[in-house]
């Protein structure tokens, strides 16, 4: 299976917790946004003991996610607070 890049960007608070502002991400083809966002989560679980569902936005190339979206090579994903 091939990789592609992935570049994930934290704004705010997001990044006080994730220690990073963007951080380019390696993952294989063909991965689901719901799957590279669990990912995120379980990598960073503070981020999820800090905002509740609901309170962080999500962007994938300046627009809102589809939750089953496919995520292709050089996608930028920013997590910002509401």
């Amino acid at each position: 299976m091939e990789s592609i890049t992935i570049l994930l960007i934290c704004k705010c608070g997001v990044e006080k917790l994730t220690k990073f502002k963007s951080e380019t991400i390696i993952v294989s083809e063909n991965i689901q946004f719901v799957t590279f966002l669990h990912f995120v989560f379980e990598s960073y679980p503070k981020i999820q003991k800090e905002y509740e569902p609901g309170e962080l936005g999500l962007k994938i190339n300046g627009v809102a996610p589809l939750t089953f979206q496919t995520l292709k090579q050089g996608d930028v994903i920013e997590l910002i607070e509401k």
